[in-house]
């Protein structure tokens, strides 16, 4: 909202305000009346290039929890529990930060990193959440031979361990995961590494959710989970703009009506 407000303040106080107001009044030719409509509409249309969010939501069935020292238990955790949900959130914009090459027995793949992106999953109420690292891998089709295994498997994942990574982790942990997976082992979902702004469930044979926890005592406990539905939204631009825009025009043409009344 920062962002957008930054946005109102400089285009009320920029040349191009004093332009557009013009000509509603009036007071300009037919050839800045449109020059100036058309730079109005660029500095929306460029800001919305930019923000092409990709938020993928989802819900599954727990599939185990393992609470060996009861710590999710004496913590308000009702083990019982059979269904969770979540998101995962990025702009399909984001450069890749790294790529590298994943060797395999049958073949090598390509591994990229973007950041920063956000994903959480909520179980029993508590959100377990993290910013960090989205992976995207690809590898020839055929490459994987083992339907089990993420050898040579198509993936889009997000992996993460240690105390800073994950929020609201229960109990008195030293380390904490979040691990979100989709993953085809056909090597045919993706062509590259790029972001994808769309993806299907039926596309990927292995889909799951773990949240562990541990100490140096050793596992604290583990949640382990199946993804049964998942859909995809794209905002390409926050629809506060896009009526700010429109009030905006719609306001100076008001105002100029008044005055030539």
């Amino acid at each position: 909202m920062k962002v957008f407000l930054l946005l109102a303040i400089y285009i009320f106080n920029s040349k191009w305000f004093a332009l557009v107001r013009q000509t509603f009044a009036g007071r300009t030719n037919r050839n800045k009346q449109l020059t100036s409509l058309l730079c109005i509409s660029a500095l929306l249309l460029s800001n919305g290039a930019g923000a092409a969010m990709v938020n993928i939501s989802f819900s599954g069935d727990i599939t185990s929890i393992s609470d060996p020292s009861s710590e999710l238990a004496s913590n308000g955790f009702d083990t019982s529990v059979t269904s969770f949900t979540g998101l995962i959130s990025y702009d399909s914009t984001l450069a890749p930060l790294f790529t590298s090459t994943i060797v395999t027995p049958n073949g090598n793949g390509l591994q990229t990193l973007y950041g920063p992106t956000t994903a959480f999953v909520t179980i029993d109420g508590f959100d377990f959440s993290v910013s960090d690292l989205l992976i995207v891998r690809d590898f020839a089709p055929g490459t994987n031979t083992d339907p089990s295994s993420f050898s040579g498997a198509d993936m889009l994942f997000k992996s993460t361990a240690g105390s800073p990574s994950v929020s609201n982790c229960i109990g008195a942990f030293s380390t904490c995961g979040l691990n979100i997976a989709l993953a085809d082992t056909t090597g045919t979902e993706f062509s590259n590494t790029s972001l994808p702004t769309n993806v299907d469930l039926a596309d990927f044979d292995i889909h799951y959710i773990q949240v562990n926890a541990s100490n140096a005592s050793g596992l604290l406990y583990e949640i382990n989970g199946n993804i049964t539905s998942l859909a995809v939204t794209a905002v390409p631009l926050p629809p506060a703009l896009w009526l700010f825009g429109t009030g905006m025009l719609g306001l100076i043409g008001i105002s100029s009506r008044k005055k030539a009344a």
